[in-house]
């Protein structure tokens, strides 16, 4: 309108002050949109290009969404709450959240835990456990190779602590490794173990366990082991710049002689408050009626509850990382 004013009035060149603006183009906006749910109804009928353009730039910032096209008006829909529970979010639309919500400089200083130390679960379905084991490397270097969103901002470094490989080197560094290997073999059957009695390749009940016992005493939050551990590899990253955000994994592969709630604990004595640590939980975490969050390894086995770890699902579901 600006532009039609000045050709009415004679008035050619270069436009005046205070008459060109900053077209806004950031995917910002669209990032928290697009990445709140994996599916849109469009009303389609006023208005076709504009949802047309709209479909173009989820995909070309590349998001995978389903759109459900209505008219003005239109009373028999699908529901779109319904549709979303039939057809849950993705593994890659979980972690493209992840790092829309991760790259955020207000999530990587724990700004937004109301004191809480800065502990976030992601749960995932068990049997994806291959693929969020081949999607995490990806996620840790979108992270560190990307271009900050914030002014004073840089990319940050991402430790990634595999759980398994740590209690596998502490045996190791112990020298023990193969005896407890052959340990297993003789006390939980195969073809090292004593099968006088008929019954050995039955495991017995965790309490009566000896071998359980053995490890778990070892591995256990107050032993020192493995808090030695952990805050060794966290510390040699951090003096190098490369922890700024903290991936536990293997919790799965490390039960039953480590639990997701113990490490929780743990890991509030190693980790300063403010640094983001993010466990990769196959299961569920969610919060019963009470508030009180469960935590239910393999979807399966008895729940633990815990209070304080935030749930990242929910970060990513509801767009809450703006």
């Amino acid at each position: 309108m600006l532009a039609y004013d000045d050709a009415l009035h004679g008035v050619t060149g270069k436009a005046g002050e205070n008459r060109i603006f900053t077209l806004d183009t950031a995917d910002g906006p669209w990032d928290k949109l697009f990445s709140a749910a994996p599916a849109y109804v469009l009303h389609t009928d006023k208005y076709p290009g504009t949802a047309q353009d709209i479909r173009d730039r989820a995909e070309r910032m590349g998001y995978d969404i389903r759109w459900y096209d209505v008219s003005e008006g239109e009373t028999d829909m699908t529901n779109p709450d319904d549709e979303i529970r039939r057809h849950p979010r993705t593994i890659e639309q979980d972690f493209e959240g992840l790092f829309r919500t991760m790259r955020s400089r207000r999530f990587r200083n724990g700004e937004d835990t109301g004191g809480e130390p800065a502990n976030y679960i992601y749960a995932y379905p068990p049997e994806q456990e291959l693929e969020v084991e081949r999607r995490i490397p990806m996620l840790v270097n979108r992270l560190q190779s990307m271009d900050p969103v914030d002014s004073n901002d840089s990319a940050p470094g991402v430790l990634v602590i595999d759980l398994y490989e740590t209690v596998i080197h502490i045996m190791q560094s112990d020298d023990i490794l193969e005896s407890v290997i052959g340990q297993e073999a003789e006390m939980h059957g195969g073809e090292n173990a004593d099968n006088t009695d008929g019954d050995s390749d039955e495991w017995p009940h965790l309490q009566e366990d000896d071998f359980y016992q053995a490890l778990a005493g070892m591995f256990d939050a107050d032993a020192g082991e493995l808090k030695d551990a952990l805050a060794n590899q966290y510390q040699d990253a951090a003096a190098e710049q490369r922890a700024h955000v903290v991936f536990l994994t293997g919790i799965g592969h490390v039960y039953p002689y480590i639990r997701a709630h113990a490490m929780l604990d743990l890991i509030q004595k190693i980790f300063p408050a403010s640094i983001p640590v993010v466990l990769f939980f196959p299961g569920k975490y969610e919060k019963t009626a009470t508030t009180v969050s469960v935590m239910r390894l393999f979807n399966t086995l008895a729940a633990d509850n815990y209070y304080r770890a935030f749930s990242l699902n929910t970060m990513i579901t509801e767009g809450a990382n703006s």
